[in-house]
């Protein structure tokens, strides 16, 4: 896997059309760029987007979210064999969206992050403390449980096996109590200083030092180069961003440019 990743999240937008033309648009470009891209795709646009990347080299298709059960009396869900049968090579798992509009948390995302590395799909776990956790100073408290509630217990021998996304949700310009504002470097030192010293207790320091850490906050082609040289930092996830392919490829070469 390349040393960066470059994620969108689409969310619950688009249609047939706009996925298609969205995905050559991108695919046109990042074979020049060097950082991996994953597109978190809606279920439906699936075909889609599968389609339009045969042949992309650095190109994934990814789910926004999986069910913790193979199959089952589940409407409206979607499980991780019906995402990779698709051509998905990863998944969202805990998006702060999940978890506030959907109640997710504990066992459910643990089960859902299981599933996908049983599916052998990538799970790209998000977290991250709200504005009033922030204002309390818990962020610290809140993420070691948002973290431990999901990943003790779990093993893996490579720490490609996945990946973690803080999304700070005082930070995302669509959530209710938005300060409008990335992290500072200090409170994102903060933060990556203590994750990765989590998962070198968890998983050893061979594993624990490769998983990589990803930013998520309203992630924009005019703040991604401050965030991305964070020396943590191995990549983002993009909401409003990653809809308009020249701002989006735009963020995927500040993510690329960043120094080894």
């Amino acid at each position: 896997m390349s040393p960066t990743l470059t994620v969108a999240n689409w969310k619950m937008n688009g249609n047939r059309r706009f996925w298609s033309e969205l995905t050559q648009s991108l695919k046109s470009e990042i074979q020049y760029i060097e950082t991996n891209m994953v597109l978190c795709a809606p279920s439906a646009a699936f075909y889609d987007v599968s389609r339009a990347l045969e042949g992309a080299t650095n190109m994934a298709l990814a789910a926004q979210d999986i069910h913790a059960e193979d199959s089952g009396a589940h409407t409206g869900d979607t499980s991780a064999e019906m995402a990779k049968d698709f051509g998905a090579k990863f998944t969202l798992v805990g998006h702060s969206e999940r978890r506030m509009e959907h109640f997710e948390k504990g066992d459910v995302l643990k089960a859902k992050f299981k599933q996908a590395l049983n599916h052998d799909l990538h799970p790209i776990l998000c977290f991250g403390e709200s504005l009033e956790d922030k204002k309390n100073d818990q962020t610290l408290t809140v993420l070691d449980g948002q973290l431990s509630e999901v990943l003790d217990g779990v093993e893996v021998l490579d720490g490609d096996a996945f990946s973690l996304a803080y999304e700070p949700v005082w930070a995302i310009s669509s959530s209710a109590g938005s300060l409008g504002r990335e992290p500072s470097e200090d409170e994102l030192t903060q933060v990556f200083e203590f994750v990765r010293q989590k998962m070198v207790e968890k998983f050893g320091e061979t594993v624990g030092n490769s998983i990589k850490l990803l930013y998520g906050g309203s992630v924009k082609a005019d703040n991604v180069a401050k965030i991305i040289s964070n020396r943590y930092i191995a990549g983002v996830l993009v909401g409003g961003a990653s809809l308009k392919a020249e701002s989006f490829l735009a963020i995927a070469r500040a993510v690329a440019a960043k120094p080894n």
